[in-house]
């Protein structure tokens, strides 16, 4: 089962992303900033991570570098209205407001 870890502030999104991707068999785990999700990535252990881009403490972007910096080479997905620029490969962006359908179809798609 493919182990997806969604780190957005709003609650709201965590919530609908997380009950979707349930849903469609995913276990999912959530947290509300990127510092919060360095931790919660170590004991989860995730292939795919969903991250926004602007969040208190730790953003997206410096995120997404720490997960490199430990040897994550798993998916990393951006869900924002921001450009996101110098993270490794591979990285989806998906302009808020995206389908949830197009984040599980990418998510099929990588992790085959």
């Amino acid at each position: 089962m493919t182990r997806i870890l969604i780190v957005d502030d709003e609650l709201a999104i965590r919530t609908v992303i997380s009950t979707f991707l349930e849903e469609s068999g995913f276990k999912v785990e959530t947290t509300e900033s990127g510092l919060e999700g360095l931790e919660k990535f170590r004991r989860f252990n995730p292939d795919v991570v969903v991250t926004d881009v602007n969040m208190p403490m730790m953003g997206g972007i410096l995120f997404a570098k720490r997960l490199r910096e430990i040897g994550f080479n798993g998916l990393i997905i951006f869900g924002t209205a921001s450009l996101v620029d110098g993270i490794v490969p591979p990285i989806l962006v998906f302009k808020k407001p995206y389908k949830i359908s197009s984040l599980i179809d990418a998510i099929v798609t990588y992790s085959g």
